[in-house]
């Protein structure tokens, strides 16, 4: 008979927490997530997963408090850093999201995800030129996302960019021809170059 060794407690209890959350039992997995912490104050994952809950609660200074724990314990995990910039971004912090989704993306540099929303963080900042950057990167790394191309297009709209701007919009509707906010901003950018018979094709997209 195969001997197997039991599984450790607080591994177990958070095991058993993860479960819960992942099932939408968040009151019982928070109370699992504490149990852990208890026995293990520093257990970065544990201090993720409870900071996530807190998010979904509706309590995100906690939140950011055990996230920033979680950091501190293990600094080199990249989904830390993009969880604490997400709640800086719900807290109005822009300026520190966008510096906690450079730390992310120094750890895992293809990750089209924290591009992005590393160039939303920066467009709310102000950093406009930077944000292109950031989302062309993003639509680099991830060619087929329409939303990519789209965010990109509307940055490049803002830099006053428009032949840029069209070509990238038009490529958001090309892979996504529902995007009825895109082709409204792709009928605006096409006035706004002096094509309104184009313009026109866009807006009437929008509303088909």
């Amino acid at each position: 008979m195969k001997n197997t060794k039991p599984m450790h407690p607080v591994t177990n209890t958070l095991t058993t927490g993860f479960q819960l959350h992942q099932s939408g039992q968040l009151a019982q997995a928070e109370n699992a997530y504490r149990q852990v912490l208890a026995r293990d104050p520093a257990n970065a994952e544990t201090l993720h997963l409870l900071g996530l809950l807190m998010v979904q609660t509706g309590r995100p200074h906690d939140a950011l408090r055990l996230i920033l724990q979680a950091i501190e314990s293990d600094s080199g995990v990249a989904v830390y850093h993009s969880s604490a910039a997400m709640v800086y971004m719900l807290l109005g912090n822009a300026a520190q999201a966008a510096a906690c989704y450079r730390a992310a993306l120094q750890r895992n540099p293809n990750d089209a995800g924290d591009w992005q929303n590393l160039g939303e963080a920066l467009e709310q900042d102000g950093k406009l030129a930077e944000a292109e950057t950031a989302f062309r990167r993003a639509a680099t790394l991830q060619p087929g996302s329409a939303a990519a191309h789209a965010r990109l297009g509307a940055v490049l709209e803002r830099l006053d960019q428009l032949e840029s701007a069209a070509a990238e919009l038009r490529q958001a509707v090309k892979l996504d021809p529902n995007l009825a906010p895109v082709h409204r901003r792709l009928g605006s950018v096409l006035e706004k170059l002096g094509q309104p018979n184009a313009a026109r094709i866009s807006f009437g997209r929008a509303l088909s």
